[in-house]
């Protein structure tokens, strides 16, 4: 995180440095050690001795969460888009590599209540996003999750996927194929199209052994996004949807349609200012079976944009999709108390 500037030059620009290349060796060498680290607890899942698996199942489930939010936010850093003075930070709390912690640790002398929260604790504060907590204390699971998950930055081929995501989620949560038969990118274009197409810097996926089955995505400045949008984004959704033409009623396509020839809608100044960013946040209940995965994507995100300077994020919903909006709401996020007349509601927290 503190080397991460060795990735670019001044100008900006990528570069292929003695000091570049260290930094993306290192960077694999952690990547193994985390793959390592998952190994061991699909060995264990897998192993016959079930009451030693048990005994130690919680404490390793919780360690190979926080290992993957890190390989997933250094694998973001290798984009080299951390702000500079920010990536050179050191935060707020004190880590392994504040000055003396180690040493005093290794020593053997202090107490070892000083040292809070064991090894999870100490890779959690590595993260920028230090106060975060609810995102990390949470309670393990009732059950054995067998399926093993991994998380990472986003690639292009992942849009497809994440596009089906989007439309077997769109009916509050609930699967909307039958819905729109004819236009089956209909949803995908309206929640993320923009977002891929103008901003697709701030996204994470979750991959299972099938492939993808969660993501997040976001923009730095959604005031930003908002403008490039309505000039490039919006113009080419009325070129793919022609307006349908004027009847008494319309189906459920026909009104998203409907919106792109329409004057778009913005949150407001007051939403803007105090969460700039914006995001989206959708997985399929039935392949994710570990009921942290959405706070630990939710993590990387929030890491990626604080590593850029973001102090907030928003996310747009309709307010009556009850489902989604308690599901955003058992993510840290409350309402802004921003609802328009259209049945929109804004929904921001703090990074």
């Amino acid at each position: 995180r503190n080397n991460v500037h060795t990735l670019r030059e001044n100008s900006g620009k990528h570069t292929n440095s003695f000091e570049a290349t260290e930094w993306h060796h290192l960077a694999e060498e952690f990547s193994c050690r985390v793959e390592g680290a998952v190994n061991l607890l699909s060995k264990l899942v897998t192993g016959p001795n079930k009451s030693f698996m048990c005994d130690l199942y919680s404490y390793l489930w919780d360690l190979v969460s926080v290992l993957k939010i890190c390989r997933a936010y250094v694998q973001w850093l290798a984009k080299g888009l951390a702000s500079y003075p920010l990536a050179q930070q050191t935060f707020s709390c004190v880590t392994w590599f504040s000055k003396g912690y180690k040493e005093a640790f290794m020593g053997g002398d202090q107490e070892p209540w000083v040292f809070r929260g064991g090894l999870q604790a100490e890779l959690q504060r590595l993260l920028p996003i230090d106060s975060a907590h609810d995102l990390f204390y949470i309670k393990p699971p009732d059950y054995i999750v067998t399926r093993m998950y991994n998380v990472r930055p986003f690639r292009p081929e992942d849009e497809d996927a994440m596009y089906n995501i989007c439309l077997k989620t769109y009916d509050d949560g609930i699967d909307a194929t039958d819905t729109f038969p004819d236009n089956p990118q209909l949803v995908g274009d309206k929640l993320i199209g923009k977002i891929l197409t103008l901003s697709p810097e701030y996204g994470f996926i979750i991959e299972d052994e099938v492939g993808v089955c969660g993501y997040v995505l976001a923009a730095l400045d959604a005031k930003d996004l908002a403008k490039k949008s309505k000039i490039s984004w919006l113009p080419a959704l009325c070129a793919k949807y022609p307006v349908p033409e004027q009847k008494d009623s319309y189906t459920p396509a026909e009104d998203i349609i409907k919106s792109f020839h329409t004057e778009p809608r913005c949150a407001s100044d007051e939403v803007y200012s105090i969460y700039p960013s914006v995001l989206r946040l959708d997985i399929l209940p039935s392949r994710v079976e570990d009921p942290a995965l959405p706070r630990r994507l939710l993590a990387c995100v929030l890491s990626a944009l604080k590593s850029s300077g973001s102090k907030g994020v928003h996310c747009e919903l309709k307010i009556g999709d009850k489902f989604i909006v308690d599901f955003y709401t058992k993510l840290g996020f409350f309402s802004t108390a921003t609802q328009d007349q259209y049945g929109e509601i804004y929904l921001g927290r703090s990074i």
